[in-house]
């Protein structure tokens, strides 16, 4: 029998070893005694890439254990049905094949008058009660799983509160038996609550359920933490693409996607912080078009469409809008590093060595938790050129910026011209065996301008509103071929090409190509004393 679709939300708490009460009321989840902000990520295990034997990606038991091991609380969705764009939301496609069968409905009671009544009741009650003898054998196995496996919190195990159905306030709208519909979600929740699994139930209520959300609600959750891939034939449809990558904080791969991962682990602590305080303030600007500038005790600048955190009501701790680098400073002497580029120094005009390069343009300044800043732009800089190359090996995703790339090629046979073609890369620099090859910047395109299509010599060579003559390359690359003398290279060995990609281009594109200067043939006419080539 092919299993439905878990949806499984790890919650970032501190789970304990031992039995954990949970209870509500009317303000949060209470967990041992304490009422708890929960902040949870979706991840869909079958999405993910397998680092185990889940034997065909469903031992979900082994999947909580992995949980409880890493210290974090979960919410168990056990559906069946969970959308989450997979196919058949979740449900085996044997289900359909149930004479008559329809999914997520009760069977309506009505006053029987004659025996064809009683014929269509039997069929009703059949059809129906069909779908919810499935799901409620299919709960049941999986609580009874989890049971045995001492999965939830009463047990001591990882698991806080456990989800029924799913999105049905979606639907039941346009449902044409209303009635049957409000009837099926009781249904759900007396058929979960035999159950008794010791943890709150929760459920996506109706429209009247959003005040108390927004009011008192203190459980949330990303969608998704970590999308993952649709592997096989489990994307739904139409349409959905293998790729369930929603730009979460943990890639598709399993790789931590910045700024994101590192933006909302700095809410996390600011929430954190805010424990045990008595109040905090937060600074809404609604404006999309427009920062504003709110006074709270000292003036605080609101970027536009962002929201201000204040733990305290007087230091701004986080920003949803900005972005910024922490510094921790220590008692004495301090020291700040920038990582800068140049693409070149000045090389023409009167005291041209007195033009300023790298940061000297500014403003640097030292921000203060109080309010207070430094401005170091005019501070005394040193600076050392070209970071080491050398780093422990590691799998780099492509298309990362400032990260350097290193790999080996053979030198191209003959005796031709080398290059190397760095189309595919964005901005950087370029080493054959040690020797630098300059920088490369292929992502930097000329003008697209109308003298590209034309080329006569004649006349001035900048006439009046005629523009530069003769331009090539319009709108195509600055440079994409860089050229590898024969003398960099070793014939017969590895040679080795080191980048150093500052804008996120992909390595794997680089190619080596040879250059050589063809023939050309022509037909040639003598007419009296003129030649003519054709």
């Amino acid at each position: 029998m092919a299993a439905p679709l878990l949806l499984l939300l790890v919650l970032a708490a501190a789970a304990p070893c031992g039995a954990t009460t949970v209870a509500y009321n009317d303000r949060a989840v209470v967990i041992d005694g304490q009422r708890r902000i929960i902040l949870s990520g979706s991840i869909h295990y079958p999405r993910s890439t397998p680092e185990y034997n889940f034997e065909g990606n469903y031992d979900i038991v082994r999947y909580f254990k992995e949980i409880q091991n890493a210290g974090m609380h979960a919410i168990l969705r056990i559906g069946p049905y969970i959308c989450g764009e997979w196919n058949y939301g979740g449900l085996p496609a044997w289900l359909r094949d149930i004479p008559g069968v329809q999914f997520r409905l009760h069977n309506e009671p009505f006053e029987i008058d004659s025996p064809k009544q009683v014929e269509s009741l039997l069929m009703m009650i059949l059809f129906y009660t069909q779908w919810q003898r499935e799901m409620e054998t299919f709960t049941t196995l999986i609580v009874n799983k989890m049971k045995d496996a001492k999965m939830f919190a009463g047990q001591g195990g990882p698991v806080i509160l456990a989800q029924i159905e799913n999105e049905y306030g979606n639907i039941m709208g346009k449902l044409n038996n209303n009635q049957s519909a409000s009837q099926y979600i009781h249904w759900c929740a007396d058929m979960a609550n035999k159950q008794k699994v010791g943890v709150p139930w929760i459920m996506c209520q109706q429209d009247d359920d959003v005040p108390h959300n927004v009011k008192r609600g203190s459980v949330q959750n990303y969608y998704m933490y970590h999308g993952g891939t649709n592997f096989g034939r489990t994307s739904g449809g139409p349409y959905i693409t293998t790729s369930y990558d929603y730009d979460a904080p943990l890639d598709e791969y399993g790789n931590i996607r910045q700024p994101k991962y590192g933006h909302l682990k700095d809410l996390h602590n600011v929430t954190k912080y805010t424990y045990g305080g008595s109040s905090v303030c937060f600074i809404n600007n609604q404006f999309d078009d427009r920062d504003v500038n709110v006074t709270l005790g000292v003036t605080h600048l609101v970027p536009a469409w962002s929201v201000s955190i204040l733990p305290d009501c007087k230091t701004v701790a986080y920003n949803t809008a900005k972005l910024e680098t922490p510094v921790k400073l220590q008692s004495g002497k301090n020291y700040i590093s920038h990582l800068s580029g140049t693409v070149g120094l000045k090389n023409y005009g009167p005291l041209f060595e007195l033009m300023p390069a790298g940061i000297a343009g500014g403003p640097v300044k030292l921000m203060g938790t109080n309010g207070t800043s430094i401005d170091l732009t005019n501070s005394t800089w040193s600076y050392k050129a070209t970071p080491s190359q050398q780093s422990r090996p590691q799998m780099a995703e492509p298309q990362w910026p400032f990260t350097w790339y290193k790999t080996t090629f053979a030198a191209p046979a003959g005796e031709e011209a080398v290059v190397v073609d760095l189309l595919g890369l964005n901005k950087g620099a370029a080493w054959v065996n040690g020797h630098s090859l300059g920088r490369y910047w292929p992502s930097y395109t000329a003008a697209d301008m109308d003298v590209c299509h034309v080329c006569d010599y004649r006349g001035k060579y900048k006439a009046e509103g005629d523009g530069i003559r003769c331009l090539t390359g319009c709108g195509e690359p600055s440079q994409r071929f860089y050229h590898v003398p024969r003398a960099f290279l070793r014939s017969g060995e590895p040679n080795t090409l080191v980048l150093f990609e500052e804008a996120g281009g992909d390595p794997a594109r680089a190619a080596f190509h040879t250059v050589a200067v063809g023939h050309a043939c022509v037909a040639g006419a003598e007419v009296g004393d003129d030649v003519t080539l054709v």
